[in-house]
């Protein structure tokens, strides 16, 4: 076995102990993959779920020390307190003394894994209330990695397992038996293609997938970047079983769904809230000025290319509707959020996100946009009335006019 494993995360919270007791039950005895354990837990009890795990599994259960590097066919245990991180493939602890907030934190978590495995990151969602995972979900999507939820069906508390599946970036949502089984699969496969697709074989290769996927969708990725294709092909491959290229190939002419999956992957609509602070602070400034040009009774109007969900295309709206508000200026905002993903573009007009989404909303004017729905939060109708979401593919529609502000981060990345 390898000397570096494949490093699972596992989050869960409320219900999560039957449901983990079914995953471990499941888990080969000898594979690749250390299992890393982040389920919410009271700081002021004692944790039993090592024994109890224990009892389920022959692999090895304890719990987490921190700077500890994980070694295959063990599952490790988050103490009660702690947020858990992974750093040059090792685990550290830090003290979650956040008030409120979920502890351990999962969204963390797979952040870190994320950031630290890219495409060989795998996270699990299991069982639990509220939201927590959702948003770490996104940070594995965008770094290619794979995806679990556990199916509402077998989920005693089905808030967690329902957020990651709505953040639209889960690959697998099966019930903790299956998603054992799988894992291993998904883990063996991820890097069966990993040889390069430039040369000619993989040139003709790409060249009738793309013309596979225009025909049915419209979108040409013809001038995305090969690599990053390559990344995403290897994805469905290793989603469908596909053990070659040549096989994948066969699977996308015969079911059409396939195709259209394939074409969302590659899009990668992936994005948050005020996403990067930095650039929204020197955004803000840019909006002040546009308001204050501005005639009373005027236009602004702005396009948000590429909004994927909705969720920059929102905070721009948001930045402009309070400098107006702060200025007691009377100006018409309309925002127009455009993208190619019909998908991502209706996830959008419904305005409803998980509520843990907001964390990167600025506390001073942003919550009061948001209306709460249990683990949900949908933005009000003075918001979403100023965002216009449509169908728009920059290669070949034309563009909006009479501008005040263009954003493309979203097609940049």
């Amino acid at each position: 076995l390898s000397t570096t494993p494949g490093i699972v995360g596992i989050g869960a919270s409320a219900g999560g102990l039957e449901a983990l007791r079914t995953l471990v039950a499941h888990l080969p005895v000898q594979s690749t993959l250390a299992y890393v354990v982040a389920q919410h837990l009271s700081p002021t009890h004692q944790s039993m779920l090592v024994p109890l795990l224990a009892r389920e599994t022959r692999l090895q259960v304890q719990e987490v020390r921190d700077g500890e590097r994980p070694r295959a066919n063990v599952v490790y245990i988050t103490p009660a307190g702690w947020n858990i991180a992974l750093r040059d493939h090792t685990l550290h602890l830090t003290a979650a003394n956040a008030p409120g907030t979920p502890k351990p934190s999962v969204d963390q978590f797979f952040a870190s894994l994320a950031e630290d495995l890219g495409e060989a990151a795998l996270a699990v969602v299991l069982s639990g209330t509220g939201s927590d995972g959702a948003r770490g979900m996104r940070a594995i999507r965008a770094a290619g990695g794979s995806t679990f939820a556990q199916d509402e069906s077998s989920a005693k508390y089905n808030g967690m397992p329902r957020a990651a599946v709505e953040s639209g970036c889960v690959d697998y949502v099966l019930p903790p038996d299956a998603i054992a089984r799988q894992l291993e699969t998904v883990a063996r496969l991820a890097p069966a293609s990993d040889r390069d697709l430039g040369d000619d074989a993989g040139a003709d290769l790409l060249e009738r997938i793309f013309k596979l996927v225009h025909g049915q969708t419209g979108i040409d990725f013809h001038h995305y970047k090969e690599t990053t294709v390559g990344r995403r092909i290897r994805r469905r491959m290793a989603a469908t079983a596909c053990g070659t290229e040549q096989a994948y190939l066969a699977l996308l002419s015969q079911q059409p769904d396939e195709v259209q999956r394939l074409s969302r992957e590659i899009l990668i609509s992936v994005t948050s809230f005020f996403r990067e602070s930095a650039a929204f602070d020197a955004l803000r400034l840019v909006v002040d000025e546009i308001v204050r040009g501005k005639p009373d009774n005027d236009d602004i109007r702005v396009w948000i290319a590429g909004c994927a969900t909705g969720e920059e295309a929102y905070s721009v709206a948001m930045l402009f509707m309070e400098a107006i508000k702060r200025d007691q200026r009377r100006l018409r905002l309309q925002v127009f959020a455009t993208d190619i993903d019909a998908a991502a573009l209706a996830k959008a007009r419904r305005g409803v996100f998980p509520r843990e989404e907001l964390v990167s909303v600025p506390e001073d004017h942003g919550r009061g946009y948001f209306t709460r729905s249990g683990d949900f939060v949908q933005v009000t109708k003075s918001l979403r009335e100023a965002v216009l979401f449509s169908a728009h593919d920059l290669l070949r529609d034309p563009p909006f006019l009479r501008l005040d502000l263009l954003t493309c981060r979203n097609v940049l990345i």
